[in-house]
């Protein structure tokens, strides 16, 4: 009776580490425990959700060799017991990391798979540990999607995901997803679809009350807030996500990104130190944890910061960022990206007085958008053309 009840609670209480940000000695700890005693009374379903479980709270501490590894075992375990909950539980910590290290191809792979296993919306009452992993993982792959250049296909989830959010006896912090909506409005450049759906991403969050979500929600309003190009607004959801994730531990992937948002609004605030130093650090938390979504993302980010500041040592630095942007773009085929990019480049053609390179840009920035149905971003190409 003892060892049934162990192995009921063991995955809830590496759930609730992950969810308030525990020291990763002690989560390690609480695991190591939880899989041998799995492993000693034979149930190989506990086994799958300890590992996905765990997976999952690497994601927050943002070791993602370790988040695949552990999803992958999971995975295979919940797959050879036909376990349906855990089957998509593993996948949405899988699927998630593979985003993060910037393998959307392989994402989406594992994401329409557990969109066969959930067997439709249906599949979208399914919860695990206080998440719903189905639509956890739909909703992923709409921001895989997003950066693969295919936002149409993203909105067509996107469009749909307020009628799963509020399904009835939906009682679980479906936050995450509402955030992830924002990525795809950002791409799309629908500014006050970004700032409803932050909007409402903060206030499901902070009603449930996980910081995790709390931070990724704030970080997302920041997003909107920038994409509105309200700098002061955006500065202070993104300094609360700081703050939140320096007193709690909890959401620590989002630093670089909250970083790199930040330096803009610091730009557009005429704050060019404060800009510079975190437009910096967001660069180099990306290259050290080996991110290249995320370091193609943000280097059109910091290439805005720079040209935004200005200045000949900028102009130097913007190069260097275009160019080493540009390579992690191509390499692992972040098409979404490539668009804002060229936009950066094409400013700093016309810095440097090359006309006919601006050009040469924005109209490649303009079919890549055209291809993609974006429209959004029309007013911002103009802005660096005249």
């Amino acid at each position: 009776e003892r060892t049934r009840l162990l192995l009921e609670v063991y995955p809830e209480l590496i759930n609730t580490l992950d969810r308030l940000g525990a020291d990763p000695t002690e989560s390690e700890a609480v695991f190591l425990e939880a899989i041998a005693l799995a492993r000693q009374a034979g149930d190989r379903r506990t086994e799958a959700l300890v590992e996905a479980a765990y997976g999952w709270l690497k994601t927050g501490q943002g070791d993602w060799p370790a988040v695949i590894a552990h999803a992958q075992r999971a995975l295979t375990l919940a797959d050879a017991e036909c376990d349906r909950p855990v089957q998509l539980f593993a996948r949405f910590a899988l699927g998630r990391a593979f985003v993060w290290k910037g393998r959307l191809h392989e994402a989406v792979r594992i994401f329409d798979q557990a969109a066969e296993i959930g067997g439709g919306d249906a599949g979208a009452d399914v919860e695990v540990l206080g998440w719903r992993p189905y639509v956890e993982c739909l909703s992923l792959r709409a921001v895989a999607q997003t950066f693969m250049g295919r936002p149409r296909d993203a909105l067509e989830f996107v469009n749909r995901l307020p009628a799963l959010l509020n399904r009835p006896g939906v009682r679980s912090d479906m936050s995450s997803p509402a955030s992830d909506r924002v990525w795809t409005h950002w791409i799309v450049g629908d500014a006050n679809a970004a700032r409803r759906c932050g909007s409402e991403s903060l206030q499901m969050a902070e009603r449930f009350g996980d910081a995790h979500n709390i931070v990724y929600a704030l970080l997302t309003c920041g997003v909107a807030s920038f994409l509105a190009l309200r700098w002061e607004e955006g500065d202070a959801f993104l300094e609360r996500a700081r703050t939140l994730m320096s007193t709690s531990s909890a959401g620590r992937e989002w630093a670089a990104l909250i970083d790199g948002y930040q330096a803009v609004c610091r730009a557009g605030m005429s704050d060019a130190e404060r800009s510079l130093a975190l437009a910096q650090r967001c660069i180099e938390q990306a290259r050290a944890g080996h991110l290249p979504l995320i370091l193609g993302y943000l280097g059109s980010v910091r290439a805005r910061v720079l040209r935004m500041v200005g200045g000949r040592q900028q102009q130097h630095d913007l190069e260097a960022q275009v160019s080493e942007t540009l390579e992690v773009i191509q390499r692992h085929d972040i098409a979404g990206c490539l668009p804002f990019l060229l936009l950066e480049r094409a400013g700093l053609a016309r810095l440097r007085g090359d006309a006919e390179g601006m050009a040469r840009d924005l109209a490649e920035a303009r079919r890549l958008f055209a291809e993609m149905g974006v429209t959004g971003w029309d007013d911002y190409a103009k802005s660096i053309e005249n």
